[in-house]
């Protein structure tokens, strides 16, 4: 079976500096970005056409969809804002909060009640959905469950956020910090349950669809995978990083391939399957230079950087596509969006890296975006919600 990465589309005159952020929605029939000039954008996927465009007051950080539907959007800005942005026939209904003294690096929704987490470097708040009011109501700041794991250093850094699952725990959520790992939390007492002492400095994390693995980006080496089981690290994937970007990394295909961000112009998928019996286990290194087998390469259109990424899989059409954005900090920048397409009969999804790979044709690229100067730091006491609601036209075609 050969699978090739082809592109579909391109999405531009939507940003007009570096794109920070791409999510597509639940169902996969739009996808948003984001970026440092403060706009969010909703596109089309298959039209790729801008859709809807709010033009927010500061560069928008963190991004995802309000599941299960496809209306409702949760943006963080570098000002420590969060907006609710809701999708009507005619317009983005937006309601905007103070939430965090820092910037709202890192956003995760929890599936099951829409609960959200949210991180700004050492803040870590919890919030319920309002459904009545249409956004978002803090429910606790939990900054201090995990105070131990960085020993009170001024210099904690919150790069992602993850709502997972064990055998022992029905709910939980996990953390990584830039300096001083990962934390895993109870999410019923909110106690710490867990904490790993990863190697290097962690600009951003991916946890396998089962919750068994950990993909990390470090700004210092590469990608590196560890065991939640164990804490081992199982393989690391060296990445060249020109400038020190935190380069955004993804498990992608149900967790058999790993997708990585790059500031060199190529975007990078790798094989994370055994490779001599076949089975859906990771590559575990016997010396010491042994790293995944590399499946695609994707150029950056002019060698951009790409640090924002995004992938999406429906079921119901078999089809898989990667989204990567550019990140032009000062200039216009574009996201491309590419589909799997099946050489061989064999499907493009969770299943598809399972058989013969030995043909895997060299076809993508992966990208994301990083902003190592912008920790800016917003002095502030207390937390009030001052709130702002406001409707934006859309300035392209309606929905």
């Amino acid at each position: 079976m050969v699978l090739r990465y082809e592109e579909v589309g391109q999405l531009s005159n939507g940003h007009d500096r570096g794109i920070t952020k791409l999510a597509f929605s639940p169902s996969g029939s739009y996808i948003s970005t984001a970026g440092l000039d403060g706009k969010t954008c909703v596109w089309d996927v298959d039209s790729t056409q801008l859709l809807y465009s709010f033009d927010g007051q500061s560069p928008v950080l963190s991004l995802l969809w309000v599941p299960p539907n496809e209306d409702t959007l949760v943006c963080g800005f570098l000002n420590g804002n969060i907006a609710v942005l809701q999708i009507t026939a005619a317009s983005l209904r937006v309601k905007e909060c103070w939430a965090h003294a820092f910037p709202v690096e890192c956003l995760a929704i929890r599936p099951i009640d829409n609960q959200l987490a949210s991180g700004a470097h050492r803040e870590l708040f919890i919030w319920l959905w309002n459904e009545s009011a249409g956004r978002f109501q803090m429910s606790r700041d939990i900054s201090g469950a995990s105070k131990k794991a960085h020993d009170d250093s001024n210099d904690v850094l919150i790069t992602s956020v993850h709502w997972t699952e064990s055998p022992q725990h029905a709910n939980l959520l996990l953390v990584t910090y830039m300096h001083h790992g990962l934390v895993l939390l109870d999410a019923e007492t909110w106690s710490r349950i867990r904490t790993i002492p990863l190697h290097g400095q962690i600009a951003d994390a991916s946890l396998s669809d089962d919750g068994q693995r950990l993909a990390i980006s470090n700004v210092l080496r590469g990608f590196d995978i560890y065991s939640m089981q164990s804490g081992a690290p199982l393989c690391a994937i060296e990445h060249d990083n020109r400038g020190a970007y935190p380069i955004p990394v993804l498990f992608i295909h149900g967790g058999l391939a790993l997708f990585g961000g790059s500031t060199t112009g190529e975007l990078m998928i790798w094989d994370v399957i055994d490779t001599e019996s076949g089975n859906v286990v990771l590559n575990t290194p016997e010396k010491d230079d042994h790293q995944p087998r590399l499946l695609h390469v994707l150029p950056v259109p002019q060698q951009a950087k790409a640090l924002a990424i995004s992938a999406f899989y429906n079921e119901q059409f078999d089809e898989f596509f990667i989204a990567a954005g550019m990140m032009n900090e000062f200039s216009e920048s574009t996201a491309i969006l590419w589909k799997a397409a099946e050489h061989g009969g064999t499907r493009t999804g969770a299943t598809a890296l399972g058989g013969d790979m030995v043909g895997l044709l060299p076809a993508l690229s992966r990208s994301k975006w990083m902003l190592a100067a912008m920790f800016v730091i917003f002095c502030a006491v207390g937390l009030p919600q001052i709130c702002a609601v406001f409707d934006v036209v859309e300035v392209a075609s309606t929905m």
